[in-house]
Parts: C-alpha cells; structure tokens; sequence
C-alpha cells in the first residue's frame, strides 16, 4: 500500500480543539485523559522532533484498556470513518476467534469532519469497544499518521501484549497461522511480512510520486508490503522512538518498516513465500498467511483462509495436520 502525500489541515483541527468535540468523549474523559498522558509520557515529553508532522496527536475515542491489555497480541486495522459495514463483518469474522486465540481487533479512525459522523462513530465505539480516534483527519493521505497513532497507543498503552499485526480491511488472514507467527516473531524482535525494496517513483504525475527533498536517496531500504507485517511490542516501540529524528516520508509501508525500522536498527523476516496476491497466484488455500482479496468476496475468503482450522475443530481426522 502507498500513499501520496499527508495533509493536516490546522484549520479543521483548530475548529475541533476550539469547539465541537464527541459527547462519547467527554463521557470517557477518564479513559481518553489516561490514554493521552501515557502516550505522552512515552513519545511525546522532553522530546525534539525534526518533523512536526510527527507529533503525538491526542485521542478522542480510546477502548477500555482491560480489552486489550491482556491480549496475546492486538490486530490494528485502519478503517474510514464512514465503513462501518466493513468493521462489523471484521468484527463477524475474524473477531469471533479473538478469544480462542487471545487477540482483539482495534480499529483505528481519524476525524469525519461532520456532526452526524461523529455521532455515528460514537455509537459505535459504545456498542463495541473497538474503536481508537485521534484527532486528525481521516483520509487516504493521512493513513501514515493513521498508523503511527495507533502503534503509539498500543505501545503506550497496552504494555503487556506481544505484538501488532497491522492488516489492511482487504486481507484474509489464517488466524491460526498468524498465531504462530506472533510466537516466532516475539522470539527474534524482528518485523515478520512480505518485504519488498524498490526505487522511489520520481514521476510528479503518479499517485506515488516522491521528490528528491522528500527521500534523495536511490532506492528505499527494504520494507513491507504494506497490507499486513506484524511487529514484536519491543520491536515497536523502538521503531517509533526513531520518529523523534526523521522526515514524515508520504507512504506507510516505506516509513515505518523501511525508514523508521532501518534508523533503529529493527530486521525483518521476509514470509513473501507465504503471502498471496489472489489474482496472481492460488497459494491463497494451501499456503498463504496473507492474502489480498477483492471485497465482494472478503466472507468467502475468510471461511477458506481458515478451512484448515475449521476443518480440524469440528471434523477431527478428515485432514492430515
């Protein structure tokens, strides 16, 4: 996944800090209180950065940290404000194996920038508990700081928890699998996903044009594809006190797996062999942790992603293990 540029508009942030703010906010003020001094105190105080742009942001929607504080690792999805159709089939899928295997969902959102948005947002952070907001706005062009916040908070707040898988709303992923590789990847601190390296696009006419200024550097140090890598929690937490001294580069995957990790030090392990591009290849079944799906087959490819599993819980002896 690749971006094109980050854009936050102070104007609008200025009318948010100024005025109109969630009632569901002010109602959890505790919580949202408790969440911003820690990620705070842990990213934020004493600290210099380069770029402003990497600031902390404060929330405004947080879950009750006991949901996730104890899990034995936290799937961060990045969602638009208005897909709530989207989190309620995660939450109807993959969200119905968290506790079998000790994970929960976070979605994380920016800003909608309008009342009815952020009442429906509201809502739906009081019937499920799954929402992370901070206050920036939500767009294609700011999932960056999208994802930033929401390693922050896990970070900052859910201490006790091994790792993050990061996956993109489109990915079937194999819960049981996954798992596994939480355990492997939390032994070796290192990022597990489909590593790629390639040269910037200098063309101003793409969508993932960078200049010279942006990055000058001929090729990109190597990092994830971006729709699914998972991090270690000491891992992170590294990667992220790197922000304090780099340049906010416009694309998710390049800055946080390939700029921010190669700054403190952080090494991957490429499962490129175990990830699936559908249309590419058919891995997907028999080999696939990570695969990119079209939408209008997401429930399908979840029930195939897991017919092992499901196959070995409710029909023991019909495979071989």
């Amino acid at each position: 996944m690749v971006l094109v540029c980050i854009s936050i508009d102070s104007e609008f942030v200025g009318r948010l800090q100024g005025g109109f703010m969630p009632s569901f906010a002010s109602n959890k003020a505790g919580l949202v209180e408790d969440a911003n001094r820690l990620v705070w105190k842990r990213f934020g105080e004493n600290i210099d950065f380069l770029d402003e742009r990497l600031l902390v942001i404060n929330y405004t929607i947080v879950p009750a940290p006991s949901s996730y504080s104890y899990k034995h690792f936290v799937v961060v999805v990045p969602s638009r404000t208005n897909d709530s159709t989207r989190r309620t089939r995660l939450r109807n899928t993959y969200g119905r194996f968290g506790n079998e295997f000790n994970f929960r969902i976070l979605f994380v959102l920016g800003m909608s920038g309008t009342e009815s948005g952020e009442q429906s947002i509201e809502q739906e952070a009081k019937d499920h508990g799954d929402i992370l907001q901070a206050k920036f706005v939500d767009s294609y062009r700011n999932l960056t700081i999208k994802n930033i916040a929401a390693m922050r908070y896990v970070a900052g707040v859910c201490t006790e928890v091994k790792a993050v898988l990061k996956v993109d709303d489109d990915v079937a992923w194999n819960v049981l699998e996954t798992t596994l590789l939480v355990n492997h990847a939390a032994a070796n601190n290192s990022i597990h996903c489909p590593q790629i390296q390639k040269p910037p696009v200098r063309d101003p006419n793409s969508t993932w044009y960078v200049s010279e200024e942006e990055f000058a550097g001929e090729m990109y140090p190597p990092y994830c594809c971006g729709f699914a890598y998972l991090i270690p929690l000491p891992a992170l937490q590294t990667i992220l006190n790197a922000t304090r001294t780099e340049r906010l580069i416009h694309m998710e995957d390049v800055f946080i797996t390939g700029q921010l990790a190669q700054k403190s030090g952080v090494k991957h392990m490429d499962i490129m062999d175990r990830a699936s591009f559908y249309r590419e290849d058919h891995r997907w079944f028999s080999e696939a942790i990570f695969t990119l799906v079209p939408d209008s087959h997401a429930v399908d490819f979840f029930v195939l992603s897991n017919a092992k599993w499901f196959l070995q819980r409710f029909l023991p002896g019909t495979i071989n293990s």
